[in-house]
């Protein structure tokens, strides 16, 4: 039995996702490719009713839900240089169910071997041991995905008047800011005003103070 590649969209519901149960193997590199090709091989044709297909996940995307995203194993063994580039997923539609976000289950091949393959394909053929996905499951590709995230929509310009101030008119002051000679001419006499300050007169004006709050008490 032979496995397809999922190289276009319109592929994939046709040859996976609309199928009662199809085995997804995900990979990264050709060398990974080959790797779990050697695994998978020997079990495909004693479980004929799951449709087994292969896809570049370097540049294709699985929106698959977080119910069994949340289950991918973290480095699954497997006799290739760098395991996390390969993923393998169980697809199965559950008979007699409309609803898109409840059709589908799936899980992730949590021990990718020998021994662990054909009870895997085995549960898939027979939907057993899934997780249901929530979402319908889709693919795009990873460049889409990278140009949407740097889409950039420009705003179109204020008009100049647009944080003008309507009463700053009213505001204003009327008259015109003194000149910096002007202001040092100011300061130097408020200088000259207190020193010519005499401490006489300053004790002068608490006393006839006095004097006047006391003509102005009256006897009952």
């Amino acid at each position: 039995m032979k496995t397809q590649t999922i190289d276009t969209i319109q592929k994939w519901p046709t040859v996976c996702t609309s199928r009662t149960a199809c085995v997804v193997l995900g990979y990264k590199t050709d060398l990974a490719r080959d790797g779990i090709m050697e695994i998978f091989k020997p079990v495909l044709q004693q479980h004929r009713s799951v449709k087994t297909v292969t896809l570049n996940t370097a540049f294709w995307i699985m929106q698959l839900g977080k119910n069994v995203t949340g289950s991918r194993p973290n480095r699954p063994p497997l006799k290739i240089k760098k395991p996390n580039d390969v993923d393998v997923i169980c697809l199965s539609r559950a008979d007699g169910v409309t609803e898109k976000k409840k059709v589908h289950f799936g899980s992730y091949l949590q021990n990718l071997n020998e021994s662990t393959v054909n009870s895997f394909m085995a549960d898939c053929a027979n939907h057993a041991n899934l997780l249901q996905l929530g979402v319908e499951p889709k693919i795009g590709t990873k460049q889409s995905k990278k140009d949407e995230a740097d889409e950039v929509i420009e705003a179109q310009p204020l008009p100049k008047d647009f944080f003008k101030d309507e009463d700053s008119d009213e505001k204003k002051p009327t008259r015109k800011l003194d000149s910096v000679g002007n202001r040092e001419k100011l300061e130097s006499e408020d200088e000259k005003i207190v020193e010519d300050v005499d401490d006489s007169e300053l004790q002068q004006e608490p006393e006839e103070q006095e004097e006047e709050d006391e003509g102005d008490e009256v006897e009952l």
